[in-house]
């Protein structure tokens, strides 16, 4: 599934969002934080009342597993000063959003794989759905409270993403994050960039050259003659021959010629801000390289990791060896290990 993130606002805002593009992080807002007053408007009172009832009904019997019901539902309510919410849409060529989200058509709109941005990293825990649009404010019972609504995600839809049927025309789609904050994603989540009809020159200049070497086609959003309607016109399609995007160290780096490497594994603890990663290189390469490269990692792949843990591996290498060599990075120092004896096999 494709959904969209529109972006625009003056040049301070452009910037910053060009740099979590290039970073692959995006921000997930506190609820407090979004542009709805009416956020999370939930009603308990008839659950509240059927629980009294099937109490009444069972002559308290039940009274204890009730009360850690209830207070499983609180708890769950309470949540709300905590977690996340990053707001999508399900379509590009909406003209309300192109003038509300970005910048009356100035801005630029993302395209993501959904299964991609949602699981780049395993270890960190995030639900989806799209927005349940309504006349009034959700009504929370006990038949939601059941096995089956916490496995489709059903109750965290109906606390998390209920709007007013004025909201409708958002075709919103929304990521539930345990926390509000920066979230890292895997970058071949972003498949495409559309250019709005009135984004400045430069700034599409921009956006290409600093993308550049990816697996993203590049669209500018145009008028359908004698139509009101959008459509979107390819300007610049994939260069398959030409990504280098986390596939080789490139020559001004390197001294001799570009070295291609392959990452094979890596994983994400956003709650401790470590990340692991494993690459296998076509053949040996420098200090400086490995140093390169792991900045690289550092800023484009963990960007806000405090800890690193970066191995090395050779062309035709066992991957349960030892490493080639290995790089730690605690904060913004980075150790540099390499196995000579590897080298010299």
């Amino acid at each position: 599934m494709l959904v969209y993130k529109y972006r625009g606002g003056d040049d301070k805002i452009f910037e910053r969002d060009l740099e979590s593009l290039e970073k692959n992080c995006f921000w997930s807002s506190s609820l407090r934080n979004l542009n709805d007053p009416q956020e999370n408007m939930v009603s308990t009172d008839k659950f509240v009342k059927q629980s009294k009832i099937f109490d009444n009904l069972f002559s308290g019997k039940v009274n204890s597993n009730l009360s850690m019901v209830n207070q499983c539902l609180d708890d769950l309510l309470s949540h709300n000063e905590r977690v996340g919410i990053y707001s999508l849409s399900t379509s590009f060529k909406d003209k309300l959003l192109w003038a509300h989200y970005a910048n009356s058509h100035k801005g630029f709109c993302i395209e993501y794989d959904l299964d991609k941005l949602v699981d780049s990293y395993i270890y960190e825990s995030k639900s989806h759905f799209p927005v349940l649009y309504n006349e009034k404010p959700t009504e929370l019972e006990l038949g939601n409270i059941s096995e089956t609504s916490a496995r489709d995600n059903s109750l965290l839809q109906k606390i998390f993403a209920c709007k007013s049927k004025e909201w409708e025309y958002e075709k919103e789609y929304r990521i539930v994050t345990n926390d509000s904050g920066l979230h890292n994603y895997d970058f071949e989540a972003v498949k495409s960039i559309y250019f709005g009809m009135k984004m400045p020159d430069y700034q599409k200049r921009e956006v290409i050259k600093r993308l550049e070497g990816r697996s993203i086609k590049f669209y500018q959003i145009e008028t359908i003659s004698n139509d009101y309607s959008l459509q979107a016109i390819l300007i610049k399609d994939i260069d398959f021959s030409n990504i280098s995007y986390f596939k080789e160290i490139p020559l001004g780096v390197t001294t001799d010629k570009p070295i291609k490497y392959e990452i094979f594994e890596k994983k994400y603890y956003k709650l401790n801000k470590k990340g692991n990663i494993s690459i296998e290189l076509e053949s040996s390469i420098s200090d400086y390289e490995i140093r390169w490269l792991a900045n690289m990692i550092k800023n484009h792949l963990f960007y806000g990791a405090e800890k690193i843990f970066i191995f090395y591996y050779l062309k035709g290498q066992e991957r349960d060896d030892f490493a080639w060599a290995t790089s730690h990075i605690l904060n913004d120092n980075i150790e540099v290990l390499i196995n000579d004896f590897l080298r010299q096999q």
